[in-house]
């Protein structure tokens, strides 16, 4: 990482979406990193989770998001990788879809 003080936001998956709003949530300067990209192919699990896995090698809890994105299995096999290799809270960004904006919420 360019610089290890910086917020990553790492998000479950990127078909082309604009996280414009996490920056705001977040509350400083991001930078957005991709667990996925595009459409993924969640009937071979045992490959999905090797790159999830692999793409949240560096996830730092203290400082670090995952943004909840694209679909439910990705999102759901990246909080149990960081849910098993981490100690909790894990800090998470979903969408408000009444407010169209990011929101940051903990998993405990």
């Amino acid at each position: 990482m360019e610089n290890d003080n910086k917020v990553v936001v790492f998000a479950t998956n990127d078909s082309g979406y604009k996280f414009d709003s996490a920056e705001g949530a977040v509350g400083e300067p991001i930078e957005i990193k991709p667990v996925t990209v595009g459409r993924v192919s969640v009937f071979h699990t045992d490959t999905l989770m090797r790159q999830i896995k692999f793409q949240l090698k560096d996830f730092r809890p203290e400082i670090d998001y995952l943004l909840i994105s694209g679909n439910s299995i990705v999102a759901g096999l990246a909080s149990a990788v960081l849910g098993a290799s981490h100690h909790f809270p894990i800090k998470i960004l979903i969408w408000d879809h009444m407010n169209t904006k990011y929101v940051a919420r903990n998993i405990s």
